[in-house]
């Protein structure tokens, strides 16, 4: 097995959704998760950018 930093990112990332989506009646708003391609350099990082995927909208933003 391999398994590396981002292999636990997703995990918890994961782990995040199926929490959030099991308290979606008591909480407002949206939540957008995004998981980042190719994170090794910056070959997804700046995809990302370029396709504005972190363009803030009276949002707040939490990155891990």
């Amino acid at each position: 097995m391999h398994a590396c930093g981002p292999d636990g990112h997703t995990a918890i990332g994961l782990a995040v959704a199926e929490i959030l989506v099991s308290m979606k009646d008591e909480l407002k708003g949206k939540v957008k998760l995004i998981f980042q391609p190719a994170e090794k350099g910056v070959r997804g990082a700046k995809a990302m950018m370029v396709k504005g995927v972190l363009l803030l909208r009276r949002q707040r933003l939490c990155m891990m």
